[in-house]
């Protein structure tokens, strides 16, 4: 196996381990038993436990801001933009649970290293929707309102619901759609005629 696929198999092993395991609870010689290799093997490739949390979870939040970007690009207007944005984490958490929560529990594990990466993406996710809102405002389609802070209201209330979303997965609870999110975001920052 050449070098590349031998680190993208050991980082989606990892993942998965430590997305059911924790951080705490996962250890290298499990990782490695789990793929059937020796515990060496891993350190060609990685330095400790930590590295490899870390690199797993930055190629999970790697992920999520490409399926952002390509969802964002494809959609046209203000509300579609946001709807793809909103769709995007949701499709995300669904789609990925092993890689939703792995970025979840690097905010527990790893606080400090967290600001480099999963709020490094909430930042840029949040200058998508404050360039959106802008946009939105100049085509009279929302309220002029004060951009930076409604931004980060709805980022903030975004980024909680797609938490809650995740856990709610691991219970086979079904969280609200995206068509709901959006509703109850944007009603607040419309005109009156543009409703939802």
């Amino acid at each position: 196996m050449n070098p590349d696929a031998r680190r993208s198999q050991i980082l989606d092993m990892a993942t998965r381990v430590f997305s059911e395991s924790g951080y705490g609870g996962s250890d290298m010689q499990g990782i490695a038993d789990a793929l059937g290799i020796a515990k060496g093997t891993i350190y060609l490739y990685f330095n400790s436990k930590k590295e490899l949390f870390l690199a797993a979870t930055l190629r999970a939040i790697e992920n999520l801001a490409n399926t952002i970007k390509r969802e964002v690009k494809t959609a046209s207007g203000p509300l579609e933009k946001i709807r793809a944005i909103i769709g995007a984490h949701l499709r995300f958490s669904s789609e990925n649970r092993d890689l939703a929560e792995i970025i979840a529990r690097e905010r527990g594990e790893f606080l400090a290293h967290a600001e480099e990466t999963y709020y490094k993406v909430f930042s840029e996710n949040t200058k998508y929707l404050e360039e959106i809102l802008r946009y939105g405002i100049t085509d009279g389609i929302f309220r002029d309102t004060d951009v930076e802070q409604t931004t980060a209201i709805l980022a903030n209330l975004l980024a909680g619901t797609i938490f809650t979303h995740t856990l709610r997965q691991g219970r086979n609870e079904t969280g609200p759609s995206t068509d709901a999110i959006t509703d109850f975001l944007l009603n607040s920052i419309l005109y009156e005629r543009n409703i939802l």
